[in-house]
This record gives C-alpha cells, structure tokens and sequence, in this order.
C-alpha cells in the first residue's frame, strides 16, 4: 500500500508539473491533465498518509520490545532477501504437540551427546525406549574412549510441501507413529576444545514413535500379551502375563532416529539449486543492466529536457521509466540467452557434483525399489514399513561400528563378528549413503531379508580424522510369527532362563547365568555380514 501511494503521488504530482509548466499546451489540455493529476494525487497522498501513521506504530513497537526499528526492518529485509536467493532457509517452528516432542527430543539428544552425565540422568531418558537408549551408550562410549564430546545441532526445514509427516497404525502391542521430517543438521566433534570433524545433514529425520494403546478410559492393552487391562495392573504385573512395567514402559517413546536421504527431498533441494541459480543470475545480470541504464539516461536526460521544456520532476519520472524499462529490457534477454545456452552446460558439469541428476537417477531407482519391496513384503506382513526397517537397520550397524567387545559387536548377530573390532576401532561417525532391501522370502519358519547399503565411516587415530567408504551385504532373519512391531517390552529385556534384567551393553548373553536372550524371536538379527 505504502509503494502503490509513493507511485500515485509522483504520478499526480508529475502531470499537474508538466500541465503548469508546459508553455504550449491550451487552457483545455491543462484543466484536463490538473484534474487527472489530482485524481492520482489525493489518494496517493492518504495512501501515504496511512503508511506513515503504520511506520510509526512499528516505531512505536519496536521500542517497547527494546530494539530498534531501523535494526528490526533490516533483519526483516534480510530474512525476505535470504529466502528468495536460498529456498528453504530458515527453521520450521512447531505447530502442534508431535512437532513440540520432536524438538524436544533433539534437544535432548544434543545434551545426551555433550555431556558425560550417565544414561540414567540423562534427560534423553524419558524420551527413548531402553533398547535405544542402549544403542546411543555405544555411541557415546566410544566417543568418550576417544576423548571426544559431539555438538549436536538441528532444525527442521520445509524443503518440499509439507515439513513433517506421519502414519499411524497399532501392532498388535503399541500404537506406532511413522514420522518423516524434513532437517538440516550439524555434528561437530571436538577435543580439547578444538573441532576435528564436522558433518552437516540436510535431509529426512525417520522417528519410530511408541506408546500403549488405550482402550477407554482406564484401560490399556499389555504391550507383552496383547490382553486389555488396567495401566495401574501393568505396574504390578499383568494379571494375564505377570509382566512388570515401569512408567516409563507405557508412556510415549522414540524407539528409533535416523538421519538419510530421500528422492523426493534431494530432487526438492535439486530444483532449489536451479531456482537459485536463476535468482542470482536476475539479480546479478539484472544490477548491472540497470546501472548502465541509468547511466546512459542520466547522460543523455540534459539533452532531452532543452529540447522539450520538461521540468525537473518530469525528468526524473522519464529518466527512472527508460531504467526501468531499458533494465528490464536487457535483463530478459541476458538471462534468457543465460538459460538457453549457458545453464544446460552447468547441469552438465554439475552431473558430477552432489546436486546431480546421476544421484537423483540412483535415488529415485532405490525409492522405486523400496516402494516394491515394501509392497512384497505387506503380504506376509501388513504393517511392514521399508522405512522403519531400514532405520531399524541403521541402528544395528552402528552397534557393530561403535562396539567395543566381541559381547557387544555380537548383540544382533548370530555369525561372529569379533574380527571386526580391529577393523571399526577408530570408527566415531556412520553415515548412511544408500540402503536398499534387495530380497525378502519366508523359509523354514524364518523371515529372511537380504540388505546391501553404503556407508560412510570416519576413524579418528588421535591426531586427525581419516574418511573411507564401505559397501555392505548383509542377511537378516527374524521369527516368522514375529510380525512387524518395536521392540522396547520389558520381557525382551529379561532373562527367560534365570529372570535377571539384561542390559545390552554386556551384550545380548545373560551376565548372571550366560543364557542368550533369543532376539531372533522378537527382531531382525544379522545372519551374515560381508564387506
């Protein structure tokens, strides 16, 4: 409103100028062009009033919130001027409860990471179910075997339509929440206060969400049994089962947390680049044009206003119209040609950069995969979630690249993995480059999963950080009758044989009595690992 008032009152004010001023014009042509010129005058001026009587509220405003207002619009400005040359900067607030827990939950993870409180004090605690909370320890020893404390940073971005998304469905045990949210992300690891290695992630956040399922308004189903009883039974133990649970076995819980790559987000981000490249190319090209227009137009305004008679204001509107319109002008051209014979050349040097279409072909192929193989399995299994599987998956190998015995590399392992602890010893990052479920069948009372996925891993010896790439092949099994469902019960985490509680820090053996706790009948273990 402010700019369209400006307009108006330059508008009016230049016809009623040239109308005065202009010696040759009848008595007719200048009544004529007064009065058009206070048409465009008087509302030009109370539009102006109206912006000024608005510029001084935000004045106002803004000493009441103890900032300037000169400093409030520059930040505004550049906020607006950022997210037009950056598509998807800046961060996502939260809009509901699922978006509150989930930055929660990041918060507290990054505090997890930078302190050496023990797990049991940690505020990550009452966001986690116990086998995860497990998987972070590793993690985390491992860093502090090394002497490292990790800085964990993240933001939720909107790269494409919507930031996060989820789907709900109950497994027979809990209501599970699938949720994808767009991220961007930064992971410094320091020693002796001095950064050594720093990662950023801009990509998709997988969360398993769990929680008991309540069936009115007292009652629950037991998450061991799948009986409907009542939440306070549980804590003294299912009157059908008997199984003990504890507040925080009921309650809302992150059972897994991932950070990988999405097609639809890298194409997202790849169209980003393009439009990014075309705003700086407008607006670079662009401020040249329009400077060498207003330089020829100042040169030559003399000229025109002797031969003319044109006044001063006149001047000045014509000599801002040929910018503007001599700007444009050349502006359209330059980045037309720009786009038609310069631009296809990047994409084709960009075809082996990060952005390029090369990576976007093999995502898009693996998200194809993964929609088929998701589907195949549905069959045997109508809860199956490709997404959840493979987070699931995730987790698995960090314990064995994190592990620091052969009790530990052999949690979710059925082969023996000790071999590889020389191997992944100086290991304190794991990245997920590309995971793929390249089979699934049902045999002998097994479900079996074939995974191939590239990882990224980077070894620190002490004096600096060393970077390798690994291509994996891995075979999963898991109980035919075990349909999809999160593993976080308290039976899973107690021994059949003597009834000690297991920590899977030692491993998946009993430390009382050396039984092994048989997660092939409640998860997916790892049958064979090749590198």
């Amino acid at each position: 409103m402010a700019k369209l008032g400006i307009i108006l009152t330059l508008v009016g004010a230049g016809m009623i100028e040239m109308a005065l001023t202009d010696p040759e014009a009848g008595i007719g042509i200048k009544i004529f062009m007064t009065i058009c010129g206070l048409i465009f005058l008087i509302p030009g001026i109370w539009l102006d009033k109206w912006a000024i009587e608005e510029l001084k509220k935000k004045i106002d405003k803004s000493k009441e919130e103890g900032e300037g207002f000169f400093t409030s619009t520059a930040k505004n400005l550049k906020s607006a001027f950022t997210k037009l040359m950056l598509p998807g900067y800046g961060a996502e607030p939260d809009k509901n409860k699922l978006e509150t827990a989930l930055t929660s939950f990041r918060n507290h993870l990054s505090e997890f990471y930078s302190t050496a409180a023990p797990v049991e004090n940690a505020s990550i605690q009452a966001d986690v179910t116990q086998i995860y909370r497990n998987i972070l320890e590793y993690r985390r020893n491992r860093l502090r075997n090394k002497g490292i404390s990790l800085r964990f940073e993240s933001v939720r971005k909107n790269y494409g339509n919507k930031a996060v998304s989820s789907k709900n469905y109950f497994d027979g045990k809990y209501e599970i929440s699938e949720v994808r949210e767009d991220i961007a992300a930064k992971t410094v690891f320091v020693k002796d206060d001095k950064p050594v290695f720093t990662r950023v992630d801009k990509d998709i956040a997988f969360y398993t969400i769990t929680k008991t399922k309540q069936i009115g308004i007292n009652n629950v189903i037991c998450p061991n049994c799948g009986n409907t009883t009542d939440r306070d039974n549980l804590l003294d133990g299912c009157d059908f089962c008997h199984t003990k649970f504890m507040i925080e076995d009921l309650g809302t819980r992150v059972s897994d947390f991932a950070l990988r790559k999405d097609y639809d987000i890298e194409y997202q981000k790849y169209k980003d680049a393009r439009r990014k490249m075309f705003y700086w190319v407008c607006f670079i090209w662009g401020s040249i044009c329009v400077l060498f227009s207003l330089f020829f137009a100042i040169k030559s305004a003399p000229e025109i206003g002797s031969e003319e008679n044109l006044g001063p204001i006149m001047m000045i509107m014509i000599t801002l119209m040929s910018v503007v319109i001599a700007g444009g002008f050349l502006t359209a051209i330059g980045v037309g040609a720009f786009m038609i014979w310069v631009f296809p050349w990047i994409q084709l040097g960009a075809s082996f950069s990060h952005v390029s279409k090369k990576i976007l072909s093999k995502l898009e192929k693996s998200s194809e995969n993964d929609a088929a193989s998701e589907k195949r399995v549905r069959s045997f299994d109508n809860n199956f979630s490709i997404a959840g599987f493979f987070s699931n998956i995730q987790n698995k190998l960090a314990v064995i690249h994190y592990a620091e015995s052969a009790a530990q590399i052999n949690t979710f392992s059925l082969c023996d993995m000790t071999g590889f602890l020389e191997r992944y010893k100086d290991v304190i990052d794991m990245e997920i480059k590309y995971i793929a479920l390249d089979n699934y069948r049902v045999d002998k009372g097994l479900q079996v999963a074939e995974v191939s996925a590239d990882v990224r891993l980077t070894g620190y010896n002490g004096k600096k950080c060393t970077a390798r790439n690994e291509s994996l092949k891995l075979v999963l099994t898991k109980a035919a009758d075990c349909k999809t469902q999160v593993v976080c019960g308290p039976s899973v985490m107690t021994c059949h044989h003597c009834g000690s509680s297991i920590s899977l820090l030692d491993g998946r053996l009993c430390t009382q009595c050396g039984n092994d706790i048989g997660l092939e009948r409640y998860d997916w273990v790892i049958r064979e690992y090749k590198v």
